[in-house]
């Protein structure tokens, strides 16, 4: 009697402890998902960033005006 008492205490308790390893594990491979798609969708808005800015014109992305342009060529 006293053998299948702890016996059921020792499963319990292993249960319990695999379920919130179960629960934890879960949560992580969540986050890492998220952290994931995250990173990727960074990648892909970095990616396009450089592709525009490469065959946009030389010097449209100035906020200040070229005024080496202004004078005549002499």
């Amino acid at each position: 009697m006293v053998i299948g008492y702890w016996s059921l205490v020792i499963s319990h308790w292993l249960l319990v402890i695999s379920h919130w390893s179960l629960v934890i594990g879960h949560w992580l491979l969540v986050i890492g998902h998220w952290l994931l798609v995250i990173s990727h969708w960074l990648l892909v808005i970095s990616h396009w960033s450089l592709v525009i800015g490469h065959y946009l014109p030389p010097n449209t992305y100035h906020l200040t005006p070229n005024t080496y342009h202004l004078t005549p060529n002499t």
